[in-house]
């Protein structure tokens, strides 16, 4: 049963989920952003950004790694653009 529903029966006194949560991870391979790669391609990608946001558009998490490549800030602020 869901969390909606039990709080609508009187089974908790409000629906504990007030935000959701959503993450992605970013890749930049062959000079194009590409999101959520398989791992083959992930574990070959220049740069590796991994962004965790709310549901309110707001940033929790952003981890990036420049795995075979430098990243421009340019590069990384369009890439954030995506998530």
């Amino acid at each position: 049963m869901s969390c909606p529903a039990l709080a609508a029966e009187g089974k908790l006194k409000a629906n504990p989920f007030t935000n959701g949560v959503a993450a992605v991870g970013i890749g930049i391979r062959d000079g194009q952003v590409r999101l959520d790669l398989n791992y083959a391609k992930d574990s070959r990608a220049k740069v590796d950004l991994n962004v965790v946001m709310s549901g309110q558009g707001y940033f929790i998490e952003i981890q990036g790694t420049a795995e075979k490549h430098l990243l421009k800030r340019s590069t990384q602020c369009f890439a954030l653009w995506y998530a």
